[in-house]
């Protein structure tokens, strides 16, 4: 079965009647319960996808931000750490069970924890601006010049990128740099403007 990104609730809840041993079927509807603000509704989606699929990073990553959302850090945790374990012995690679764990340590004050996620984030997925970002702001007093080299690569990759641009306008006037922050500032309002 193939899921459109825009399938309706009542859609997807009737592939999984349909298709009740889909695993991404039920991927799909904790993703739509997560959109929803239903926690506990996605928690019991994406538990069973796990049930189904055990080998699914995406499902054990989508279980931890729900983890997180219903306040359980040490589910959430553990469930980051076996996306994890199973990401390292898939052939394509994802960032985004370490930059969700990443997250994790940088909000629970474990900074140093959260700067290894993030960079083995970027390094399983180069492309992922989100990781780039928060290793710039991890980095941005003891190492400004990696943080600002990591911003240039997010505003390059994507000129749209309002944070991104936030970001680097802020250490460019840390660092004096009063012009070149001027001129993102600039651009993070033209990008925050619909």
């Amino acid at each position: 079965l193939g899921y459109p990104p825009r399938a309706s609730l009542k859609e997807v809840l009737r592939a999984t009647e349909l298709a009740w041993r889909d695993a991404d079927a039920f991927y799909y509807l904790g993703r739509l319960y997560f959109s929803a603000d239903n926690a506990p509704g996605a928690l019991g989606a994406f538990q069973k996808a796990v049930e189904l699929d055990p080998l699914s990073v995406k499902a054990h990553t989508q279980m931890g931000q729900t983890y997180e959302v219903l306040g359980r850090m040490a589910d959430a945790e553990k469930a980051y750490l076996q996306a994890i374990e199973l990401d390292r012995k898939q052939v394509k690679k994802s960032g985004w069970p370490y930059y969700s764990i990443g997250l994790l340590c940088w909000n629970n004050g474990r900074k140093e924890e959260s700067v290894a996620y993030f960079r083995e984030a970027i390094a399983r997925n180069p492309g992922l601006s989100e990781a780039k970002i928060k290793l710039a702001v991890a980095l941005s007093n003891q190492k400004p010049e990696e943080a600002r080299h990591l911003l240039e690569e997010v505003v390059r990759a994507d000129a749209g990128n309002a944070e991104g641009h936030y970001r680097l306008a802020l250490l460019l006037s840390k660092s004096g740099k009063q012009q070149e922050a001027a001129e993102q500032f600039a651009l993070f309002e033209k990008c925050r403007k619909p």
